[in-house]
């Protein structure tokens, strides 16, 4: 189990498994596991890390909509598409 704390870990204090007990920490958890089954369900996030072949971008000079997208590959055949847009508007 992943989960986010405060403060850094430190070898001296145990971790604060009370935040636990916040709605907020909760949600990252189960954000972290969804996350983690994701990755490991889709063999194109993960067999080609190394290889250029296992990445392609689809869009990077889009600075002005600041919108990235790009593809991942593997020997699976099922490939996944990422797409952000980084405007920073709230």
């Amino acid at each position: 189990m992943e989960f986010g704390q405060y403060r850094e870990w430190d070898h001296d204090h145990g971790l604060d498994w009370h935040l636990l007990d916040q709605a907020e920490h909760r949600a990252l958890v189960t954000y972290l596991a969804e996350l983690n089954r994701l990755y490991s369900r889709f063999p194109s996030l993960y067999q080609a890390d190394q290889e250029a072949s296992g990445f392609q971008w689809l869009q990077s000079s889009n600075r002005d909509q600041s919108i990235y997208a790009w593809v991942r590959s593997s020997d699976a055949g099922k490939d996944v598409i990422a797409a952000f847009n980084a405007t920073p508007t709230v």
